[in-house]
């Protein structure tokens, strides 16, 4: 049973995937509240977040899922109940009518901003809150490629993940 998340409140959003050790899984969860009125005028809408891996200079890539959602409550989420997680494997269930690809972003070990282009995404759905779900996915059970390796992002009060609504000056 994996047992750990980082949810939107923690100083730091882990990410790690040993599945040959899967009480050392990691997957984060932060939400945002679309701005409708920006969202509807915004060019480009893009995913903030700053992190780095712990060891590798080689990119070290993890996916970004969208779900529609309304806020959670970090307090009382846990693995059992996490959003569309499945209960066995670092793996997001369902797929394109409630969870949506987002992207994905490589991290190295130096820390960098990282921004990922959401613009489709919002635009479809401003009317309702959405949840980015951080995870590096299981491939095939014991495969122990990823064993020590994690992705930490920010989440301190200046460096917290965010959206960005760029509007062209009309």
């Amino acid at each position: 049973m994996y047992q750990k998340h980082s949810f939107h409140n923690e100083k730091i959003l882990k990410v790690q995937l040993d599945a040959s050790q899967p009480n050392n899984n990691a997957v984060s969860y932060a939400y945002f509240d679309f701005d409708k009125t920006a969202a509807q005028k915004a060019d480009l809408i893009l995913l903030k977040v700053k992190g780095h891996t712990n060891k590798t200079t080689a990119p070290y890539r993890i996916h970004v899922y969208g779900i529609r959602t309304d806020k959670w409550n970090s307090k009382t989420l846990n693995w059992n109940n996490a959003l569309l997680l499945d209960d066995t494997e670092a793996l997001i269930n369902s797929a394109a009518e409630e969870v949506f690809v987002a992207g994905e972003i490589a991290f190295t070990n130096k820390e960098k901003t990282h921004y990922l282009d959401i613009t489709n995404l919002a635009k479809k759905y401003t009317a309702q809150g959405f949840t980015f779900v951080f995870i590096r996915e299981t491939r095939q059970l014991g495969d122990d490629e990823d064993k020590g390796y994690y992705v930490n992002i920010s989440n301190q009060s200046d460096n917290k993940p965010e959206l960005i609504y760029w509007i062209k000056k009309q």
